[in-house]
């Protein structure tokens, strides 16, 4: 009886964890696929930030940690808003993720005549030295234990990588000392040739 109950517990959760996973993989299938297939509309950049730190707070909290969202994005890309979002949130909730209880994730944002600029910063462990290339390849983990246990499938900021390259865009990462800071480049409208021409 014993071994039964503690099975039916175990299996919701990895079907959960399947679920999860097999939602991951159609999404970078999806985002990987005909370039002319993708939705292509005017979006303001801030308004989706503003969307996804609002709706990423409550799992903040419930992990104890808070987000600090600062400065404004008042321009418009040209892109799919879904994607975007996506992209941001799968940052965003990395962040949280690996966030210590009591800290603070920082989103700051950042705007030029050519280019918005969305820096996320978490105060966790960051990330050694030599993995920093890996961390937006498909599947890589940094620590196989901890990524498990947090419910990572390892795709989340592939997928974050894959939505931003479809926007003319560059994704970075880098150890803040403490934490990891990831920053996000997107061109606006009217500098989409910025990141090509530099």
């Amino acid at each position: 009886m014993a071994t039964f109950c503690a099975v039916s517990l175990i299996l919701p959760c990895e079907a959960s964890m399947v679920t999860c996973l097999v939602s991951e993989i159609v999404e970078l299938t999806r985002i990987e696929g005909d370039p002319l297939a993708q939705k292509t509309e005017v979006v303001r950049i801030g308004e989706i930030i503003n969307e996804t730190v609002s709706d990423c707070r409550l799992e903040a909290e419930v992990r104890g940690c808070s987000i600090q969202l600062q400065g404004q994005l008042p321009g418009e890309v040209s892109g799919d808003p879904e994607l975007l979002r996506r992209a941001m949130e799968n940052v965003l909730r990395n962040a949280i993720r690996y966030s210590p209880q009591d800290e603070v994730i920082n989103v700051a944002l950042t705007q030029t005549a050519k280019a918005a600029t969305i820096t996320i910063r978490d105060c966790g462990p960051g990330v050694p030295p030599e993995a920093l290339p890996e961390i937006f390849k498909p599947f890589f983990r940094v620590e196989e234990s901890r990524d498990a246990e947090s419910g990572g499938m390892g795709l989340g900021l592939s997928i974050a990588k894959r939505a931003v390259q479809m926007h003319q865009g560059e994704i970075t990462a880098q150890n803040a000392g403490p934490g990891l800071c990831v920053q996000i480049l997107i061109p606006l409208i009217d500098g989409i040739d910025f990141i090509s021409s530099t």
